[in-house]
């Protein structure tokens, strides 16, 4: 298992619909049994918008062969047009390695006026 904090900082994921394109950027540590995630979500075509995503945490276990995926869902919405910054913790379990997070399934709409 990693002691202290374990840190890494992902490429930005991009999501476009028919009314807007959203941009995650993300960096990610372990800490212990928690994943702490700080994201930007951006949407340079509309102010008012919302949407959602999923977390998804690579894990592996001390004493497993394989890797496991935990998946969590979240959802944003700004009414301006302000980068979102967010911090979240996800329980990963004790005695496990985080190994990658990644943003998954990343909607954006812009809100109708």
């Amino acid at each position: 298992m990693l002691l202290g904090w374990t840190a890494a900082t992902a490429a930005a994921e991009e999501y476009t619909s028919q009314s807007c394109t959203a941009t995650a950027a993300f960096d990610y540590f372990q800490r212990g049994a928690e994943a702490q995630v700080e994201a930007r979500i951006d949407n340079p075509h509309c102010a008012a918008s919302s949407g959602s995503f999923i977390v998804e945490v690579t894990i592996k276990a001390d004493n497993a062969d394989a890797s496991e995926k935990l998946r969590f869902e979240e959802t944003w919405s700004r009414s301006d047009d302000q980068t979102i910054v967010f911090t979240r913790r996800y329980p990963i379990g004790d005695d496990v390695d985080l190994l990658r997070i990644r943003i998954r399934k990343l909607s954006c709409d812009c809100a109708t006026e």
